[in-house]
């Protein structure tokens, strides 16, 4: 098993491993479920380090300490400014308020139709236009789903 913080670890190897696990797996060298179980636990490993303040920190800190933007390994580092946001509280613009409120009566209103819509019976129901009369059959909303699996650690 190749270490996940390994150095050299390039593109073409990386397709390499994952071709021959899917082989492994085709040919039942390797269970699946285990397998799935594995990678759970190393995507759960992999995603607290690099949430992990401190880590991030570090690895800022060591980027900005090398410059910019530069190569390293087999990766190119950089800085870049991430999930800029706008807080709009202060702007004290009465158009931008109400904007916000038609956003949200229209949002709600929408949420309120979709679930009325949900709740129609697969042969319809008619309905009648209010300011034209014309008489209209709705119907529910298509339903659709895919079949997965759902791994829970202990």
């Amino acid at each position: 098993m190749i270490a996940i913080y390994q150095k050299g670890i390039d593109k073409e190897l990386r397709t390499s491993i994952i071709s021959d696990t899917l082989a492994k797996v085709e040919n039942g060298e390797i269970d699946p479920i285990e397998l799935q179980i594995s990678l759970k636990n190393i995507e759960t490993i992999c995603t607290a380090i690099k949430e992990n303040k401190a880590f991030k920190e570090a690895v800022l800190n060591d980027v900005q300490n090398n410059g910019k933007g530069y190569e390293y390994s087999n990766a190119k580092i950089e800085t870049r400014e991430l999930g800029v946001k706008y807080s709009y509280v202060n702007c004290n613009d009465a158009e931008l308020t109400k904007l916000e409120l038609l956003f949200d009566l229209a949002n709600k209103n929408l949420k309120e139709r979709q679930e009325f819509l949900k709740g129609i019976p697969s042969k319809g129901i008619d309905v009648t236009d209010e300011e034209t009369g014309e008489i209209t059959t709705i119907y529910p909303p298509s339903k659709s789903s895919t079949t997965g699996t759902v791994i829970t650690l202990k």
